[in-house]
């Protein structure tokens, strides 16, 4: 129970981290408050671009060092990785709201990552599935603790 706290206290301030880029980002670029988050494929090239890819991988690998060392098996590690990622792009799409007032709704585009190339998607769809993976691995993990 304690590494499931811990582990969403990591991701909540990793979430904050990863807003506070692209917030970073889009006032380097002039992407005003409000404006969507797509605009940043126009003008994210070259050397940011690559910068950018490689901060995505740091953070999942920073995860996925996480998860393994508080682990005492795979399943764990794999449920433990899923809950702290998903709590993760949760907290990045509530701070971003709150820094930069940005998505107003659930309906604009939103570059998911930018690995290996852009993924598009809706805002509704990273915060759905999220909450789906953050309730599934949060409760498995929960019923291995207690159980």
């Amino acid at each position: 129970m304690v590494t499931l706290v811990l582990a969403g206290i990591a991701a909540i301030a990793l979430g904050y981290w990863e807003a506070s880029t692209i917030s970073l980002l889009r006032h380097t670029l002039r992407i005003p408050d409000g404006a969507p988050n797509i605009l940043l494929l126009e003008q994210l090239t070259g050397r940011a671009l690559r910068m950018e890819k490689i901060r995505e991988v740091s953070t999942c690998v920073v995860i996925l060092i996480l998860s393994m060392m508080t682990s005492r098996s795979i399943l764990h590690s794999v449920l433990l990785f899923g809950w702290t990622y998903a709590v993760w792009n949760l907290a990045y799409y509530g701070w971003l709201r709150l820094l930069v007032h940005w998505p107003r709704s659930l309906l604009p585009l939103d570059i998911l990552s930018f690995v290996p190339r852009p993924w598009l998607a809706p805002v509704w769809l990273p915060i759905m599935s999220s909450a789906l993976i953050a309730l599934g691995c949060g409760g498995a993990l929960l019923w291995l603790t207690l159980w």
